[in-house]
């Protein structure tokens, strides 16, 4: 089990994965399936809000949801600021705060649910992260869950949880910005 000590997996690595298409060739292998991972989550999400909202989630739609986040009422559950935030913001961004609140399996693929989490623990928001770290530093998703569990009960859980926040929704937009960058140069060509 992690102590305390540990910081938990910074957006840093996994951006770091997120330099630009040109040089996936170059990523360690971790980086890159973390990256093409993230990719194909944020394309389900993408595709999931716009059969929701009849409207694509733009990079402008989580800056916006981000913003809101951050002027909202930060020591509660990863749920709770989510839902609150919804209720706050237009509606593709409460789009994605309320998907992020729904439950995510990570011992099965990955596919969206409609079902909400009954827990921080369970939700895509927790879950996206835990994915992406398995994928990023090959570790188990058992593992990668008992971390997430040990921060999300210790005695710094709230700093934990607005960390998880902004970590999903920077990931989310920076994930965005290279989608678009892969669709102007595919456009390009």
């Amino acid at each position: 089990m992690a102590s305390e000590q540990q910081t938990p997996r910074d957006t840093q690595s996994f951006q770091s994965a997120q330099t630009g298409h040109s040089q996936h060739a170059h990523l360690e292998p971790g980086k890159k399936k973390a990256t093409m991972l993230g990719l194909v989550m944020v394309f389900a999400i993408r595709k999931h809000i716009r059969q929701q909202c009849h409207a694509d989630l733009r990079v402008t739609d989580v800056e916006r949801l981000i913003e809101a986040v951050e002027e909202g009422e930060l020591n509660q559950s990863i749920i709770r600021v989510l839902r609150n935030v919804a209720q706050e913001v237009e509606m593709v961004p409460a789009a994605l705060a309320t998907l992020l609140t729904h439950e995510d399996p990570t011992d099965k693929p990955f596919e969206l649910h409609d079902e909400l989490a009954s827990e921080d623990e369970k939700s895509l928001a927790v879950g996206f992260c835990v994915r992406l770290d398995v994928a990023l530093h090959g570790t188990e998703p058992a593992d990668e869950r008992e971390i997430v569990h040990t921060h999300l009960t210790g005695e710094r859980a709230a700093s934990h949880r607005c960390e998880i926040i902004f970590r999903v929704l920077s990931t989310i937009r920076d994930l965005l910005k290279l989608q678009d960058e892969i669709d102007r140069k595919h456009h390009a060509a």
